[in-house]
């Protein structure tokens, strides 16, 4: 299986983050999901260039 660097958008400052371990956001066919606890829901980003 091929890896692929995993980022989440921080919410506040819009920055694109490496995913550290044990945050709570899942990766699934090249897409990255941050849960909202706010609205109970994961938020789909956009996908990002694969290099």
């Amino acid at each position: 299986r091929s890896h692929f660097p995993i980022f989440f958008e921080d919410v506040k400052t819009k920055r694109l983050s490496l995913l550290s371990v044990g945050s709570h956001y899942s990766y699934d066919q090249h897409r990255v999901y941050r849960f909202d606890y706010s609205l109970r829901a994961a938020r789909r980003l956009p996908s990002l260039p694969t290099r």
